[in-house]
């Protein structure tokens, strides 16, 4: 009875010590009534290096993704379709992630005015970044809140997508306002 072994991953140590991997598959054949051995071997140590620095990456960008005290999205160009959102975007918002996922943005809601997102859409299609671009926005309470939107476009499975991030500058803005107010208060006081 002959047998295989088909796609075996197997380490071998070479001469110089040095360990590799590679994919093995044997068969014993029956040629002329003597039993032969075949041996196949590719040596696949630069892919699995290859693989491994790929999955520390996404691991590495996935982190710092989720973790990022700034609100981060990535949504479809086409549709707005959110594809990842981290917690800070969503604590924002108002949302949960899976309230969030697989929606569109005008879904929920998200832009106060649409024009600002084919603004978006459109550098993002010409191959521009968009730089802290104001913005309004509305959370889920229905509370129109001010932003600063950058957006650069990635692909992702062939399709072109936006990573946005968005800083909340509404109390900054409230507080700069008041601020204007007071050195004006202070100059009339010192002009009387």
């Amino acid at each position: 009875e002959y047998g295989s072994i088909r796609n075996a991953e197997i380490a071998f140590r070479m001469k110089s010590g040095e360990i590799r991997n590679f994919i093995t598959s044997l068969e014993i054949i029956d040629m002329d009534g003597e039993e032969h051995l075949i041996v196949t071997t590719k040596d696949i140590t630069e892919r699995i290096r290859m693989e491994e620095e790929l999955r520390l990456s996404e691991e590495c960008f996935s982190k710092a993704f989720n973790a990022s005290p700034i609100q981060m999205t990535i949504s479809t160009l086409e549709d707005g379709r959110f594809i990842h959102a981290n917690d800070a975007y969503c604590n924002t918002l108002g949302y949960s992630r899976e309230d969030t996922l697989d929606r569109t943005s005008f879904e929920l809601g998200v832009w106060s005015d649409l024009a600002d997102r084919e603004q978006v859409k459109q550098k993002i299609m010409a191959n521009q970044s968009v730089k802290n671009m104001e913005i309004s926005f509305t959370k889920k309470t229905g509370e129109q809140r001010l932003g600063l939107l950058s957006a650069e476009g990635i692909e992702i499975h062939g399709e072109l997508c936006i990573l946005s991030t968005l800083t909340d500058i509404t109390d900054l803005r409230k507080m700069e306002i008041e601020m204007t107010r007071l050195d004006r208060l202070n100059m009339v006081g010192e002009m009387a």
